[in-house]
């Protein structure tokens, strides 16, 4: 006599593999699970609108990481109250070392090799993708010559410095030739 199957059971166990199935695909066809990714952040004191999760993080043009998230950050300063906090991250290995050559970043952990980087001046800037649809990415290089914006706010990243963009740099020229030209006394410049 043969046992009887009972088929919810065989339903359910069914329904189950065929799950497992498709989670498997989904995990594996990602691409990216074996990867080694870092994170940091950086912080803007203006507006960051049209940059999205998913945007891009480029170093000279070359894709190296993605934005991963962008919120308002309550600093507690009195001269910034608000910033925008942008969590970015790196691809793993997508700078290439050739045969021959040191990496300075071999062996370095997170922490070490974004310090190393500062102390090289890396500075992020946040750049338009696309003026028609007003996208935009952050810009990875090295401009030491460039004030490195630091907040100091996050504990769970290491922190990149930010630098003004051309555009911030010619709105902060044109606000301090407006601040001069509103001090000169026009009425004795008239009378004169």
């Amino acid at each position: 006599m043969s046992a009887k199957t009972h088929p919810r059971l065989v339903g359910a166990f069914v329904l189950g593999a065929i799950a497992l199935v498709l989670l498997a695909i989904v995990f594996l066809s990602s691409g990216g699970f074996l990867e080694q990714r870092d994170r940091f952040v950086v912080f803007f004191p203006g507006s960051v609108m049209g940059l999205q999760k998913g945007s891009g993080v480029t170093f000279r043009g070359v894709r190296v990481g993605e934005v991963i998230d962008v919120s308002a950050f309550l600093t507690g300063l009195p001269e910034n109250p608000i910033q925008i906090e942008v969590i970015c991250e790196f691809y793993g290995d997508v700078i290439e070392t050739p045969d021959g050559v040191e990496n300075p970043y071999q062996g370095l952990d997170q922490e070490e090799s974004v310090a190393l980087l500062i102390e090289q001046g890396i500075r992020a800037r946040m750049m338009s993708a696309s003026l028609l649809t007003g996208q935009k990415y952050i810009e990875l290089d090295f401009m030491p010559d460039e004030p490195a914006r630091l907040a100091g706010l996050s504990r769970r990243y290491p922190e990149v410095p930010t630098t003004p963009t051309a555009m911030e740099k010619v709105g902060e020229r044109i606000e301090a030739l407006m601040n001069k030209l509103a001090e000169v006394p026009l009425d004795e410049v008239v009378e004169n």
